[in-house]
């Protein structure tokens, strides 16, 4: 873990705020917000082997992050499963092969660059790149048993109006842009084809 976040002694998410931060090498995630209200991350540089950013369902109010260079390596970069209103803003996120063993077989997803859970508000993208990979090489089915990579996905559940791209480019391997999760393993139908 690089970084992590949970409520105050009270029980009261915290506001964050946070500026030009790097995490590399993290084993499981390389942020961790439990619980936050109205968190703003400029310049998170986050490299990790599994995943990059995750929001849990704890976390409320706006969550910005602006200029984030940031990948996962077997799962997504960003996993976002809390936020009202999630806002990407010229990031290049995504992830790196799947090289490594997954740390846990529950996280059955997708793969994809970001992640957005049914409980997220909305997310808007705009600018950058997502779902980028470093290289193709998982695109076999003897590794995770996974054929399609995908920009984003929305969870099982998630509204596919719950989402808004802006000349965001979004890379999915020879599947689809953005996919939608079904069954809430990591079987998806494609929502934008490449």
């Amino acid at each position: 873990m690089g970084y992590q976040t949970v409520a105050n002694d009270q029980g009261t998410p915290h506001n964050l705020s946070s500026f030009k931060f790097a995490i590399d090498h993290a084993y499981v995630y390389g942020a961790d917000l439990q619980q936050a209200t109205d968190a703003d991350f400029d310049e998170p540089w986050i490299n990790t082997r599994n995943i990059a950013f995750f929001a849990e369902s704890g976390v409320s109010g706006n969550l910005r992050i602006l200029t984030s260079g940031s990948r996962g390596a077997a799962f997504e970069a960003f996993l976002l499963q809390g936020g009202a209103t999630v806002s990407l803003i010229n990031c290049q996120i995504g992830n790196n092969s799947n090289r490594w063993t997954p740390y846990s077989t529950m996280q059955t997803r997708p793969l994809s660059g970001v992640y957005v859970g049914p409980s997220v508000g909305s997310t808007v993208f705009v600018g950058g790149m997502n779902g980028w990979i470093a290289n193709s090489s998982y695109a076999n089915a003897s590794v995770n048993g996974n054929l399609q990579d995908y920009g984003i996905i929305l969870g099982t559940g998630a509204s596919t109006s719950a989402y808004t791209v802006y000349g965001t480019d979004l890379y999915g391997n020879n599947a689809a842009k953005v996919g939608q999760q079904t069954g809430g393993g990591t079987g998806a139908t494609v929502l934008i084809p490449n």
